[in-house]
């Protein structure tokens, strides 16, 4: 028996977010590239920004420091309310809490 395996194609994440952005943009709505559940995946944010996304949100605080440690250069989003242990880390990491 073999292992599950999850195969990840940056280039349909590039091309489902560019139309997205084409298509809301032409509405005047701006996207942002969801990254939950990517463990804060450099390649995976640099595939959206690409796309021409806004900015870049997260569930977690540590998946955005991951991110930015990694050079990701973008508006980030903690797309949920952080516990009181994690607020100097969100003033830190996050420009939008």
């Amino acid at each position: 028996m073999t292992a599950p395996r999850l195969e990840i194609d940056l280039d349909k994440i590039h091309h489902n977010a560019r139309t997205l952005v084409e298509r809301l943009g032409a509405r005047g709505i701006m996207v942002t590239g969801v990254t939950k559940a990517c463990l804060g995946s450099a390649e995976i944010a640099e595939a959206f920004l690409r796309a021409g996304v806004a900015g870049l949100g997260d569930s977690r605080i540590e998946n955005i420091e991951a991110m930015r440690l990694a050079g990701v250069q973008a508006s980030m989003t903690l797309i949920r309310s952080p516990m009181l242990s994690q607020v100097d880390r969100v003033v830190a990491h996050a420009d939008i809490s």
